[in-house]
């Protein structure tokens, strides 16, 4: 999945012994911004990676909900399959100004 400046790699592994593990790799380009001037070579949020330009320390959480009932008695009866779409910021900024009529747009 690619997603602003990152490759993402989601990895399941299901045991036969019903054991789960999830695997993310991420690749792509670094963020980043000027360094604070009283900062020297040694920036407090960030890496340095040429002078005065730091690429930014941060994070990325991901969450997974994971139903363990599929087989239930009654066959998965209940089962809700819900899918989410991932958009860019500038796709979702198209589908929702292409969605307004022209004079909400000040047209």
């Amino acid at each position: 999945m690619r997603a602003a400046n990152y490759e993402y790699g989601f990895y399941w592994y299901f045991g036969q012994d019903g054991s789960i593990q999830h695997e993310v790799k991420l690749t792509g380009e670094v963020s980043t911004t000027l360094a604070h001037p009283g900062d020297g070579d040694d920036p407090r949020f960030g890496t340095l990676v040429l002078p005065n330009v730091v690429a930014a320390h941060h994070q990325h959480l991901f969450v997974a909900r994971l139903d363990m009932a599929v087989d239930d008695e009654e066959g998965g009866k209940g089962l809700v399959v819900s899918e989410v779409l991932f958009l860019s910021y500038l796709q979702l900024c198209v589908r929702v100004w292409s969605t307004r009529p022209a004079h909400s747009c000040g047209a």
